[in-house]
């Protein structure tokens, strides 16, 4: 599937749902809310065997153009009242060579609202970086 074509729609899920685990290959494709080059092009969210993975594409430098597939290291509930721990948020890290980007993501209104904490490893011309953008599901 080519993300940048994808269809512009959202097809609502609950936020209860967002995450769920169905034992079954589950893949959401999310594109960004705004079309101006960021630091994330566009991610997928995927849920295998109740394992959560994410995907993500960069936007531009020094952002990588493919950050590959990485499996979410905690992945919260959208409620207090529900035993689902796959609904609201996930966290997932990345190490590349020049730097370590900590991923959060919830969902919330239809959106998911993911962050990035970037953490160049050697001093030089970058510094440290907080990102916050929108995507909604294809």
């Amino acid at each position: 599937m080519d993300l940048g074509s994808a269809s512009l729609a959202y097809r609502g899920e609950k936020g209860s749902d967002y995450f769920k685990n169905k034992n079954i290959d589950e893949r959401t494709y999310q594109l960004k809310t705004n079309d101006k080059p960021q630091w994330i092009e566009s991610l997928e969210i995927e849920t295998v065997g109740g394992e959560t993975f994410v995907h993500v594409r960069g936007s531009s430098s020094p952002s990588p153009e493919d950050w590959g597939r990485q499996r979410c290291q905690f992945v919260f509930a959208g409620a207090p009242d529900t035993t689902d721990a796959r609904a609201g948020g996930l966290i997932a890290h990345y190490d590349f060579d020049p730097m370590h980007v900590e991923l959060q993501a919830n969902y919330n209104l239809g959106l998911l609202v993911v962050a990035t904490f970037v953490n160049f490893r050697q001093p030089g011309p970058l510094s440290d970086r907080f990102t916050r953008e929108f995507f909604y599901r294809s």
